[in-house]
Order: C-alpha cells, then sequence, then structure tokens
C-alpha cells in the first residue's frame, strides 16, 4: 500500500511539473512572439501583429521570408490603390511555418489573395526538409523554438520597446536605407534545368493551398527579384509545379525592365534585399498588379470602417519620408 502512494505521488508530481513547464513555455512564446511589436515605427514589422487589425479587414496578405517585408511596403499599395494589404514575413521563413501562420490567420481575418513567397519551398535540401517540418511543428505549439532571437527584449525594463496593443503602422515592411550595388552574373540565363524542391515542401504547400481554398482566398506564389534567392531552375522547378497545383505564379525576376530595378541604386546588400527605392518600386508593381488581375479586390480608402488604414499608413509614410530626408536619401 505505501509502495503504491509514492507511486502515485510521483506520477503526481510529475503531472504537475509538466503542466508548470508547459504554461511557462507557452507564456514565454508568448511574450517573445510580442515583443517583436516594437513600438518604433520604422523598426516594425512584426507579423503577427496582424492580429491587432480590425476584423475581416486585411484583402491581401504576403507571407514569406525577408524579401516580402523588405520589398512590399503596403502602406504604398493603400496609397496608390486603396487595397488593405498586411506582409506576414520572418527571416528564412519556410513553407512549414507559413502552412502553421496561415491557420491563425484565417481565424480573424479573411483576406481574397494571399501571395506565398515561392522561395520559401526551397530553404532546404531533401535531406533536411523533414527536420525543418518537425521543427515547424513544434514551434506552432511553442513559438520559443523559433522566436528565441527576441529573448534579449524581455530583459527588465526593455518592456517599453515593444506593446500588446499597438498596430503595426508600417503593415509589415522594413526600410532599408542603405545603398550596395550588386555586380554579380544574371542569374535568370535560360536553361532547361529544374532546382529540386523537396517533396515535404510540395506537400506544405499543397496544404496551404487548400486551406486558402477553403477560406475563399487565391493563392499567387510571388518571387521578388533576388539574385541571390532565385535563378532559371528555381524558376523551371515552380512553374511547373504551379502548373500542375493549379496556381499563379508571379515571378517578377521575369519583370525586372517593367518595374524599373536598378542594381546599381535600388539593393541594401549587393542583391539579397530590395532597399527603400527597390520596395517603392516593387510596390508600385504590385500594387498595379492587383488592381488591374484581381477584381474581387476594392478601394477603401476614405471608408469608416477603414479610417485606421488611412491614419496609420499616412503616419507610417510621414515617418518614412522624414527618416529618408534626415539622410539626404530624398527631398
Amino acid at each position: 500500500m505505501e509502495e503504491k502512494k509514492i507511486r502515485n505521488k510521483r506520477i503526481r508530481n510529475t503531472i504537475v511539473f509538466a503542466l508548470i513547464l508547459v504554461l511557462v513555455l507557452k507564456t514565454v512564446s508568448w511574450l517573445l512572439v510580442w515583443s517583436d511589436n516594437s513600438t518604433n515605427i520604422l523598426q516594425n514589422h512584426c507579423g503577427p501583429a496582424i492580429a491587432l487589425e480590425k476584423k475581416d479587414t486585411v484583402d491581401v496578405v504576403a507571407m514569406g521570408n525577408s524579401n516580402f517585408y523588405c520589398s512590399i511596403d503596403p502602406t504604398r499599395v493603400w496609397e496608390q490603390q486603396g487595397i488593405p494589404m498586411y506582409i506576414w514575413g520572418a527571416p528564412s521563413h519556410r513553407i512549414y511555418e507559413i502552412q502553421h501562420d496561415l491557420k491563425t490567420l484565417f481565424k480573424k481575418q479573411s483576406p481574397d489573395v494571399v501571395f506565398i513567397e515561392a522561395s520559401c519551398l526551397m530553404r532546404d535540401k531533401s535531406t533536411n526538409a523533414w527536420n525543418q517540418k518537425v521543427k515547424a511543428d513544434v514551434a506552432s505549439v511553442f513559438q520559443i523554438v523559433a522566436n528565441h532571437r527576441n529573448i534579449n527584449n524581455l530583459e527588465l525594463g526593455r518592456d517599453s520597446y515593444w506593446s500588446f496593443t499597438e498596430r503595426c503602422k508600417s503593415k509589415g515592411y522594413y526600410l532599408k536605407t542603405g545603398t550596395k550595388a550588386y555586380k554579380g552574373e544574371d542569374w535568370m540565363k535560360p536553361t532547361k534545368q529544374e532546382a529540386e524542391i523537396p517533396d515535404v515542401a510540395k506537400k506544405a504547400l499543397e496544404n496551404c493551398i487548400k486551406i486558402c481554398n477553403d477560406n475563399g482566398a487565391e493563392v499567387v506564389l510571388l518571387s521578388i527579384p533576388s539574385p541571390n534567392d532565385w535563378s532559371a531552375k528555381r524558376y523551371n522547378a515552380v512553374s511547373k509545379l504551379a502548373e500542375e497545383l493549379n496556381v499563379e505564379l508571379l515571378d517578377l525576376n521575369c519583370h525586372m525592365d517593367e518595374i524599373g530595378l536598378n542594381w546599381d541604386k535600388d539593393t541594401c546588400d549587393q542583391g539579397h534585399h530590395m532597399n527603400f527605392r527597390g520596395a517603392e518600386k516593387i510596390s508600385t508593381y504590385i500594387g498595379n498588379y492587383l488592381a488591374e488581375n484581381k477584381k474581387q479586390l476594392t478601394d477603401h480608402r476614405g471608408e469608416a470602417a477603414y479610417a485606421g488604414w488611412d491614419k496609420d499608413c499616412l503616419e507610417y509614410a510621414q515617418a518614412r519620408d522624414d527618416r529618408l530626408r534626415a539622410l539626404g536619401k530624398i527631398k
């Protein structure tokens, strides 16, 4: 009898410890996610802060990596087209993470169009793809796995630098002011070869498309001009997959002349990311593309329900332009 009591006590203590551990991990994870929601208007590009937008007011969402949040400025899309757009991006984001993010997105928003960054399909070779999928699955429950880089934000006294309630005025865009030219070769030279897309990544994309379609959203695979993250081989592979899955591929690497990109002036780090000049051109192109090709979208400027968008985008544009003037980048 005494032995049974001891065993039951050990089991009870183990369960209590496990519950406390889960509670701590969930709490820290939650704090780490929101610690990225900076009160600095020009530093904040927090994707999960889309949860602070009014329900069913975001019509276009772009989900991807730093290519997206450095290249697409939704405030310009709003200013020019009146289309409410948000960038949900994270460094080195993969398609497995996007799959989980989409499930969260549709709890509060019902966008008509969802852009998915095409290069997120090919962040890893097949040998490592399953490891990354498992990591993404764990991170969907305990976000500390994916957001550990924010741990310094939890230091005492730093809580004033972030907010649980303040909307992200940039709508997910991150301003890059520097200039460092790309001097490399043409990464889009025609070839018949195809890059490898791991099967697990293909399956994750299929799941993403199903989630979007089930919620009434159209998926567009989007590739931002990038000599470091893209190639003709990748275009061939993704183009073939897009056709198989019956989704559109918008590869801006094939429209650089129309966009007017200047690789001497429009990149901040030798082609890895766009600076403010490149982002302005790409944002204008995407805004025009949406207005001309996605007739389900509406110009909401001036509508009472979107007064917050008018206010936020104007405030961000003023802060952005003030910063660029202070640096002598614009007049």
